[in-house]
């Protein structure tokens, strides 16, 4: 199984996969196809992909897995079209956010395919082959539609999303779109619409240039592609239409008890999200992206900033971004330092204290 995979499309999750494939899961050969002639040129260089393609061929042959990192729109007709020049043994998987409908179309097909859905629930605002890196699935769930008769293929794509670092669940393609329509499709419509309410108002520019803290952090993804968030919406619209509707009940249960001043309803609203938040694991990778950041609070005196820089660095930890946020009723300090892993936060915030530093995390 592990002599000849392709990757379909080398962008940020394609990518990832082709590097994880080779780096982490040991795999032979690595053939990456890509429309885009850069992705597969710097793929090459770094040794990320053996063979690379615009477009497929009979070198499929070869494979006994391909992977499917492309646009939901045209995974399904993807999925066909390699088929053909795949041979019978061959397993086709693909990495889209929304199950139903490619599941729906390579059924209705008729062709004889080895098709296994899969979603890594992992990823980032940002996007391409230069964003990619092999660790991105480590303790994500890999999410993987059953296929009671192809139990065989079903088991193959498990052991794959394994030797990759992550945690495969099985599940159905209703349940799977339900699910993801509530923890990712819906915020992402909800972080555009906070936005946009903000984008709304006039105030002379003033909220704009006060938004900061736990508005910039819960509105994060709003910064991902509206293109990509077009194609995945439209492809899960009934259950992501649903979720809008409970979530608007919800914020409507909510305005009703601020505007009657009902104290008792409001703080119980507040605080059956808090108990629901802090049981959610934060320890492992998540469809949306995590950051791993910590707030320290510092004194507005020169070198204060090189000094935290000296004492992470002495320590071989790289900042992946560094801060000073202005409007901090949220976080509660000065400097906001984010790193590359859980791992590392944890170290900085132990490093710095031992420095002298008050610094804290941000969950």
């Amino acid at each position: 199984m592990l002599d000849c995979i392709a990757v379909v499309g080398l962008g940020l999750i394609g990518g990832s996969l082709a590097k994880a494939l080779k780096i982490k899961a040991g795999v032979k050969k690595v053939i990456g196809i890509d429309p885009d002639e850069s992705q597969i040129d710097e793929a090459i260089r770094t040794g990320v992909i053996d063979m690379g393609y615009s477009k497929p061929g009979i070198f499929l042959n070869e494979c006994t897995m391909v992977f499917l990192c492309a646009p939901v729109p045209v995974c399904a007709g993807l999925a066909l079209e390699i088929s053909d020049y795949t041979n019978p043994d061959c397993i086709i998987t693909d990495t889209a956010s929304t199950k139903g409908e490619i599941d729906c179309k390579i059924s209705q097909s008729n062709k004889k395919i080895r098709f296994v859905g899969g979603h890594p629930m992992a990823g980032s605002e940002r996007s391409g082959f230069a964003y990619s890196r092999e660790d991105m699935f480590e303790n994500a769930y890999y999410i993987i539609l059953k296929n009671e008769s192809d139990i065989e293929a079903v088991e193959a794509v498990r052991k794959i999303a394994e030797s990759i670092g992550a945690i495969p669940i099985l599940t159905d393609s209703l349940s799977h779109d339900k699910a993801v329509a509530i923890v990712s499709h819906v915020p992402h419509v909800t972080a555009a619409a906070l936005v946009n309410l903000l984008d709304t108002e006039n105030d002379g520019g003033l909220g704009k240039n006060i938004a900061a803290g736990g508005f910039r952090d819960i509105t994060r993804i709003a910064s991902s592609q509206p293109a990509l968030w077009r194609d995945v919406t439209l492809s899960n619209r009934y259950a992501v239409a649903e979720g809008i509707d409970r979530l608007v009940e919800i914020l409507l249960t909510a305005k009703t008890a601020i505007v009657d001043l009902d104290a008792d309803r409001i703080e119980e609203y507040f605080k059956r999200a808090k108990n629901t938040r802090d049981i959610i694991s934060g320890e492992r990778e998540g469809l949306l992206p995590r950051k791993f950041q910590i707030v320290i609070q510092v004194a507005d005196r020169p070198g204060v900033i090189a000094r935290i820089s000296a004492v992470l660095g002495e320590s071989n930890l790289n900042i992946k971004n560094i801060n000073v946020t202005h409007s901090r009723e949220d976080v509660g300090g000065v400097l906001v330092v984010e790193l590359y892993s859980l791992e590392d936060r944890n170290k900085a915030i132990e490093i710095l204290e031992a420095d002298g530093f008050t610094a804290s995390l941000i969950d």
